[in-house]
């Protein structure tokens, strides 16, 4: 079930930074433009939801390799190492991008920090995730990692049940 919902977490986020990242790169702001691509049409987000790590970690270093300065991309191929068990490696990822700041969107960069934080202090990560729920209500990645985290780390269950229904309200 956990993996499930990282599976679901780790598409919309990397989705949603792929084609912010886009309008942003190209000065683009009609959303129907900048609508995120079918599964089908991005092999990493296939590789990832099939739960094929090392693929979508291959094809995310692809990626990098030839746009160093790809910061969504290191924020994405965080998430496949975590998932993959190699929180140092995706320490590094995104290190890498919050050096990018000029191609970050604030929502990626505030979820970057968020991951890092999680990595040395669940406290403040926590603190991060809620930060960044609060600032980006509709951040689907963001509510859930929220709540996750407050049942995990605080044994917050009121907490954790109210940022994960806001996932499922219409």
């Amino acid at each position: 079930m956990i993996r499930k919902l990282h599976a679901i977490l780790g598409e919309i986020a990397a989705r949603r930074q792929l084609s912010e990242d886009l309008c942003a790169r190209y000065d683009i702001d009609d959303a129907t433009v900048c609508a995120p691509p079918p599964a089908a049409e991005c092999p990493c987000l296939a590789a990832y939801n099939a739960g094929d790590m090392a693929q979508a970690k291959t094809l995310l270093e692809n990626a990098i390799a030839l746009d160093p300065g790809f910061a969504s991309a290191r924020i994405s191929l965080s998430q496949a190492l975590l998932l993959g068990g190699k929180p140092e490696e995706a320490r590094e990822q995104l290190m890498s991008a919050l050096k990018l700041i000029n191609r970050l969107t604030a929502r990626d960069k505030l979820m970057a920090e968020a991951m890092l934080a999680n990595l040395d202090s669940p406290r403040v990560g926590l603190q991060k995730w809620k930060a960044l729920a609060t600032s980006f209500p509709d951040f689907f990645p963001a509510q859930g990692s929220y709540g996750y985290f407050s049942w995990i780390y605080d044994n917050n269950y009121p907490e954790a049940i109210e940022a994960t229904c806001l996932n499922v309200r219409e």
